[in-house]
């Protein structure tokens, strides 16, 4: 007869919220874990601020260059209408290099606090079975930024649209999806091994959203070079076209609900590891 686990957390409803009783032996170096969920958190959390903040940027450059321009136009005894559109359009432009400088600044720092994260995850006890799978998507977070970096560096270059730095970011996506899917295996896998149902069950259709999403990407990039080589006649083009754009709107709309189930996840986790360890 086998013995039980010793740090499975009792069953929660799966319909159920708040903090299950979970079993106070659950070892100590799952509080590092949890704190490195957290870290992810707060990457995620960041993410979201530069993507909010180069929206304001980016859209102030653009009004403001477009006011200058107009501005200069009216004046009497000014430059002609498309010469002084051009100085605003210039204007414009020094404002979205500056935008894309600080969007890549505070990418980097919310890219080293999910890194953080991710190595705190992987000092999970080996008898998890998620340790190795946490390791995995670690070294694949360290590829993809490392990536990222030099696609920064070659874009500041003007070198970002090179053919060969198209392929590179093309396999670099693939290795982001890839490295998503081995985290949340492991918060499948940690789920499983805290025994919480709920976790069990947001992990799962995590998973599922991951897999319908970073699927349909991969046909939306087959399509895309099939008929970028040429294979299809008018006809077959348009409906790869029309397929395509179906694909995008599936991978949309899992990609969204998948942000917030993974939240969801990420803090059910954290949640029911420390109510485990006080």
């Amino acid at each position: 007869m086998s013995q039980p686990n010793p740090y499975i957390a009792p069953q929660a409803s799966l319909s159920g919220g708040g903090v299950p009783m979970a079993n106070v032996s659950l070892p100590r170096e799952m509080l590092v874990v949890a704190d490195g969920m957290k870290f992810v958190l707060w990457g995620i959390i960041i993410t979201i601020i530069g993507v909010v903040v180069a929206m304001v940027m980016a859209a102030s450059a653009l009004g403001a260059g477009f006011d200058q321009g107009a501005n200069r136009a009216m004046q009497p005894g000014a430059v002609n209408f498309d010469d002084a559109m051009l100085q605003g359009a210039n204007a414009a432009g020094s404002g979205l290099r500056t935008t894309v400088i600080v969007a890549t600044v505070i990418g980097l720092v919310a890219n080293l606090v999910s890194l953080l994260g991710m190595y705190k995850c992987t000092q999970i006890p080996l008898e998890s079975g998620a340790k190795q799978t946490a390791q995995l998507a670690f070294y694949g977070s360290i590829a993809v930024l490392i990536v990222t970096l030099i696609n920064n560096v070659m874009g500041f270059s003007n070198a970002g649209n090179s053919r060969p730095m198209q392929v590179i970011n093309i396999v670099s996506t693939i290795v982001s999806i890839a490295t998503l899917f081995l985290f949340i295996s492991f918060l499948k896998k940690t789920s499983a091994y805290l025994g919480d149902a709920l976790a069990i069950e947001r992990s799962g259709k995590l998973m599922m959203l991951v897999l319908i999403a970073g699927g349909s990407y991969l046909l939306i990039v087959l399509i895309g070079l099939f008929l970028a080589a040429g294979n299809a006649n008018a006809q077959g083009a348009a409906g790869g076209g029309m397929f395509a754009v179906i694909l995008m709107l599936v991978a949309l709309v899992c990609a969204i609900w998948g942000f917030f189930v993974y939240l969801g996840t990420l803090t059910r986790i954290r949640n029911v590891i420390e109510a485990g360890t006080r």
